[in-house]
């Protein structure tokens, strides 16, 4: 009689991650006829158009300053 020991062995790896902080940079838009307005009253407020598809962001660790 032959005896066969099997063992299963499992486990996994921690570690720890700085904080990060993500920044987010919205590019708004403005339509021709409401840059027009701007560039001859400057008391004009335009409503911009915000542009979703052109968001860029990155991640900081916490500890950086960005100016």
């Amino acid at each position: 009689m032959c005896e066969t020991d099997t063992y299963y062995i499992g486990g996994r790896q921690e570690s720890l991650k700085e904080d990060e902080i993500e920044y987010r940079i919205h590019l708004l838009r403005l339509r021709a006829d409401e840059s027009q307005k701007v560039q001859l009253d400057p008391s004009y407020v335009p409503t911009p158009i915000l542009e979703n598809r052109l968001t860029h962001s990155f991640r900081v660790s916490s500890k950086t300053v960005v100016k």
